[in-house]
C-alpha cells in the first residue's frame, strides 16, 4: 500500500507527526524541536520552518505550533478529536488546521513516535 508505505517512511526518517488535507493536496512533518515543513499544492511547493516549543492545552487537548522565517509564517493547531480524510476516508486521531500565510488547510494527522 503506498500510502502506509509514506508514513513508514516519514516515521524512519524522524519525524514525529504527519498530517494531510485536500483540494489541494498538501502534507506537513513536525520533528520536535527541529523542523516543521509544509508540501503544498500536491508537493509542489515546500516551506520549511524551524520548530519551537508548541504550546498545549490539556484541557482542551489542543497543541499549537507557530514559526516563521523572514517571507513566509505557519501557526499549526493539533486537537485531539478523531478525523476522516475527505478523499481516502480513512480515520485519524487529531483534525489539523495549518494557517500559512493567512491561508487556511484543513486536514487530519497523527503521530508517529
Amino acid at each position: 500500500n503506498h500510502t502506509v508505505a509514506i508514513w513508514e517512511d516519514a516515521k524512519f526518517r524522524g519525524v514525529d507527526f504527519r498530517a494531510v488535507g485536500n483540494e489541494p493536496g498538501w502534507s506537513l512533518e513536525i520533528i520536535k524541536s527541529e523542523k516543521i515543513v509544509f508540501f503544498g499544492n500536491y508537493g509542489q511547493e515546500r516551506f520549511e520552518f524551524i520548530a519551537t516549543d508548541p504550546s498545549v492545552d490539556q484541557k482542551t487537548r489542543t497543541t499549537v505550533y507557530s514559526a516563521q522565517t523572514e517571507e513566509h509564517e505557519i501557526a499549526v493547531r493539533i486537537v485531539g478529536r478523531s478525523c476522516r480524510d475527505t478523499m481516502s476516508g480513512e480515520a485519524f486521531e487529531t483534525t489539523v488546521t495549518v494557517i500559512l500565510d493567512a491561508k487556511k488547510y484543513h486536514g487530519c494527522g497523527k503521530a508517529l513516535h
